[in-house]
Formats: C-alpha cells, sequence, structure tokens
C-alpha cells in the first residue's frame, strides 16, 4: 500500500494511524492495527499488511485531516 500525500505548504510533516475494519453500517467497529506513525515525506509506503479491510487517517502536523 502506498499513500501519497498532495499539499501546497511546505513544511508539513504527517503521521497516520490503520483501523482493522469489522462489520458493517451501524455494526461497523473499527480497531487500531498500527498507531499514529510519523513520516515527512510527500509520499510513505506501507508494507506487511495482512489480507483485511483497513481505515486509514492521515493528519499533518496543524491537525488537519486527509479526505
Amino acid at each position: 500500500m502506498q499513500i501519497k500525500i498532495k499539499t501546497n505548504e511546505p513544511g508539513r510533516t504527517f503521521q497516520y494511524i490503520i483501523y482493522t475494519v469489522t462489520g458493517s453500517g451501524n455494526a461497523t467497529v473499527l480497531t487500531t492495527y498500527k498507531n499514529w506513525t510519523s513520516f515527512s515525506n510527500s509520499s510513505i509506503i506501507i508494507s506487511g499488511l495482512e489480507k483485511d479491510d483497513y481505515r486509514i487517517q492521515v493528519r499533518d502536523n496543524k491537525n488537519c485531516y486527509a479526505e
């Protein structure tokens, strides 16, 4: 898996968190798979993930979250 960040604001650093997703709809459960991890490049490759359903959140050092 690879995350690429597009930003026009230099000097930002980033963090990501990965959750596993079970269930669906109102019964969706998110479990932290990998806690907040920092990176400073415009992209990062995340390897070693098992086959599963995941949700990933990315935020910058100003606490702005990616969509």
